[in-house]
């Protein structure tokens, strides 16, 4: 069952995505497509885009829990599905990527994007890599006295 709160993590993805792809100027956004889930699949993204002139889809499987679990089956779907090809690239969605999922993404050569900035993707010659730094981490300005 599709939950209001399903449907606005679908549509951030959606937006975390465009956003994304158009800080990229050797990359045009051509279309993007939604598919919300249907018995039992995962909602799925499909863009494609136009990398240095030439066509390149994006299969994103969209996954707001982000657990280790469901996002390792949404990977396999994705890896399993019949038109993975050179010009297609499987990308996972979620909230927050564990460094064990992303370790997973690169394993299986699968681009990756999470709503707190991380995203690493390859299409053609074209490799981004987007890594969020946790505001917790950053050091307190000191006032100067």
């Amino acid at each position: 069952m599709r939950t209001a709160a399903s449907a606005d993590f679908e549509s951030r993805a959606a937006a975390s995505l465009t956003a994304l792809l158009s800080r990229i100027s050797t990359i045009r956004l051509k279309e993007i497509t939604h598919q919300p889930p249907v018995r039992g699949r995962i909602a799925a993204i499909h863009a494609r885009v136009e990398v240095f002139g030439r066509s390149h889809m994006l299969a994103c499987a969209i996954d707001p829990s982000g657990e280790s679990s469901p996002s390792r089956a949404a990977l396999s779907r994705l890896e399993s599905a019949d038109f993975i090809a050179s010009e297609i690239t499987p990308v996972l969605i979620v909230r927050h990527l564990s460094p064990e999922v992303q370790a997973h993404c690169k394993e299986h050569r699968a681009g990756f994007l999470d709503l707190d900035g991380n995203a690493r993707l390859t299409m053609g010659e074209v490799f981004i890599v987007v890594r969020s730094i946790s505001t917790a981490s950053q050091p307190i300005p000191m006032p100067v006295s």
